[in-house]
């Protein structure tokens, strides 16, 4: 039985994803991770075909606001959902307004805010 092709994966799942934000690792997912075309084949349904594709590299975490520009906080947008974006995310807080939140808490928040600390850094460094 043959495998269905790239193309036609791409095409059903962007069909199935319309409006949504797909990841480079989502659409590499779809195809499998043993083949590797897919960058190819979203040009050839954009040229070929007719789509209105046209695709950027966005972070998830602003790079104006020190997102880091490795894989991880990169994703891949259609450039109509990306337009306008740009850089418009919220900063992050700084630690002091964190703590100043924190403060203002009641106890028992003030604690479930220890344990998920506690919880991510343990993972950390384990």
């Amino acid at each position: 039985m043959a495998r269905q092709s790239i193309k036609s994966i791409l095409k059903s799942l962007f069909i199935e994803h319309k409006g949504e934000i797909l990841s480079a690792a989502e659409l590499q997912a779809a195809i499998g991770e043993d083949r590797t075309e897919w960058a190819r084949r979203v040009r050839e349904l954009k040229q070929e075909e007719g789509w209105p594709v046209r695709l950027v590299i966005d972070h998830h975490e602003a790079f104006a606001h020190g997102g880091p520009d490795d894989d991880e906080n990169l994703r891949v947008l259609c450039q109509e959902c990306n337009s306008g974006a740009k850089d418009l995310a919220p900063q992050p807080p700084t630690w002091k307004s964190l703590m100043s939140h924190v403060r203002k808490a009641k106890r028992e928040d003030q604690l479930r805010v220890l344990e998920q600390l506690e919880k991510k850094f343990r993972r950390r460094d384990q």
